[in-house]
């Protein structure tokens, strides 16, 4: 086989000069599949989601994501004494919660495809956008797993500074607090890793 000297990406799945097949193309994302992987096979999952043709799922997942953004948010501002009841708090975390987390997740990917222009790599912003989106899975999970209990055992005092919380239920409020820090540094762990794999320097 001839050596065309030809500049191929690593995520390229034909080559740029003799239209030969480099690797495997991968059309569709399968969105509970491809999740898993990424929590389980970091590197490997994001590269999955690197070679996609078609990123599925990247605009709900970071969606979803802006709950965890927004109701972080209320709690460190401590939007619940700015609010008459649990209700509005509750209402305005998921009006603003989408839009905020297609944001964050933008400004995220424009991030990471910044840093690969300045290291002379060619990183699409659509790429990036799908490895911050998928990395976000872990705090997706603390809205469907952690939120509801926060806001079960404390209600609008969850975001409140007068009572705090933590003099209500000390080792509850703590626990919580600390899986949901655990789980935002596994998403930001998840967001390196993946950035990694789009630079080339991993898988």
């Amino acid at each position: 086989m001839p050596n065309l000297q030809a500049e191929n990406s690593h995520l390229a799945t034909v080559c740029s000069s003799c239209g030969s097949f480099l690797q495997q193309r991968i059309e569709n994302l399968d969105l509970f599949s491809c999740s898993w992987k990424i929590l389980e096979r970091p590197a490997s999952g994001f590269r999955t989601v690197a070679l996609a043709r078609h990123k599925n799922y990247i605009i709900l997942l970071s969606a979803l994501a802006g709950f965890a953004f927004i109701f972080a948010w209320f709690w460190m501002v401590k939007g619940g004494d700015h609010a008459t009841n649990l209700i509005n708090v509750l209402a305005a975390g998921l009006a603003l919660g989408p839009a905020i987390g297609i944001l964050v997740i933008l400004v995220a990917s424009a991030g990471i495809t910044l840093a690969g222009r300045v290291l002379g790599l060619r990183v699409r912003l659509r790429d990036a956008y799908a490895i911050a989106a998928y990395g976000s899975v872990p705090l997706i999970l603390t809205s469907l797993l952690f939120l509801p209990i926060e806001i079960m055992s404390f209600g609008i005092y969850f975001f409140t500074s007068n009572p705090s919380p933590y003099s209500m239920r000390p080792f509850s409020y703590v626990t919580l607090l600390g899986l949901d820090g655990v789980f935002a540094l596994w998403s930001l762990i998840l967001v390196i890793v993946g950035t990694h794999v789009l630079f080339g320097r991993v898988g």
